[in-house]
């Protein structure tokens, strides 16, 4: 019978809990060594604008301070956002948590891009809130693709939409 190589360490799930709660609970981590720029925090504002909330903000249960979302947090207490914000809470000690703040962001920065997809995904995104366009626009330039061309939005053809009515809340939405 083969044994299981000393070497090799499963990873532990950290992960203990999800949920939603308001903005304003959150606890600004103290060591959080990230500071988030104006074009940053326009960027962040137009996807959360345009997509909603597409990624947890993750808190430690045993300090009870944000280690990743911050700045999620700010804009969405700055906005008066009643909408609750999703959260995962992981399990760490207080020193793996100085850790885990050392790594999550510098790790997806080391990330290199493959600028023919980048130029695909731009082709293929269109968007008209103006702070994802600047967003997009900076990130073409910044590795040297062609800029996104987006559409212009003709308000003429908004009478030639048919629309649908949903029977229980009344929403309409194109057919």
């Amino acid at each position: 019978m083969a044994k299981k190589k000393a070497t090799q360490q499963d990873w532990k799930n950290r992960i203990v809990g999800h949920g939603e709660k308001p903005a304003k609970d959150f606890l600004a981590n103290p060591y959080n060594f990230r500071i988030h720029t104006a074009m940053q925090e326009r960027a962040l504002q137009g996807s959360l604008d345009t997509l909603g909330w597409i990624d947890d903000v993750i808190e430690n249960v045993q300090t009870g301070h944000v280690i990743d979302g911050h700045d999620r947090i700010v804009l969405a207490t700055r906005k008066g956002e009643s909408t609750p914000v999703p959260y995962k809470q992981v399990d760490l000690t207080p020193e793996e948590e100085f850790q885990a703040l050392l790594m999550l962001d510098p790790i997806a920065a080391m990330a290199q891009t493959d600028t023919d997809k980048l130029e695909q995904l731009l082709a293929l995104t269109n968007t008209e809130d103006e702070k994802v366009m600047e967003f997009l626009a900076n990130l073409a330039q910044k590795n040297n693709v062609a800029a996104p061309d987006f559409d212009e939005y003709d308000e003429d053809v908004a009478s030639d939409v048919e629309m649908l009515t949903c029977p229980k809340c009344g929403h309409a939405f194109p057919k």
